[in-house]
């Protein structure tokens, strides 16, 4: 059995971090919030998970938000869309090396391969998460 924690809805309290929901399924973006400041190892969550035995979770205190890239036909915003649909994510890890995985993560989605190009396809293109010590700082990242 594959398990892979992708939400999880917590509540802080006085006596620590309470998980009131793990919603499982491949997706995103909430995994993508997670997993860059959590202290715990991964896979050693997971096999607690798996045997009933829940590990307390500990997270860096930092502020993490997803910004996507999405074709302009997504969302209805736009009917059809003739232009190109070249993806060119050179720049964007040219940036996160720059600032460090530390603050920056970058997630290709859907993207389809023809040749050496990659096209976005219908749905969430890119996702970079910002991580700062606050909102502002997070949603700020991508900006450089």
């Amino acid at each position: 059995m594959r398990f892979i924690p992708t939400y999880i809805a917590l509540m802080h309290t006085a006596d620590g971090t309470k998980v009131l929901e793990i919603n499982s399924r491949g997706g995103d973006p909430e995994i993508m919030n997670i997993l860059p400041v959590l202290k715990n190892d991964f896979m050693e969550l997971c096999l607690g998970m798996l045997e009933g035995n829940m590990p307390e979770l500990d997270f860096e205190n930092k502020a993490t938000v997803v910004i996507y890239d999405v074709p302009a036909e997504y969302g209805g915003m736009v009917e059809k869309f003739e232009g190109s649909t070249d993806v060119d994510l050179s720049g964007a890890y040219q940036m996160q090396r720059k600032l460090g995985k530390e603050r920056m993560r970058i997630y290709p989605g859907a993207m389809s391969l023809l040749g050496n190009k990659a096209h976005s396809l219908s749905s969430r293109t890119v996702a970079v998460v910002g991580i700062g010590d606050d909102i502002e700082e997070a949603r700020g990242i991508w900006k450089g």
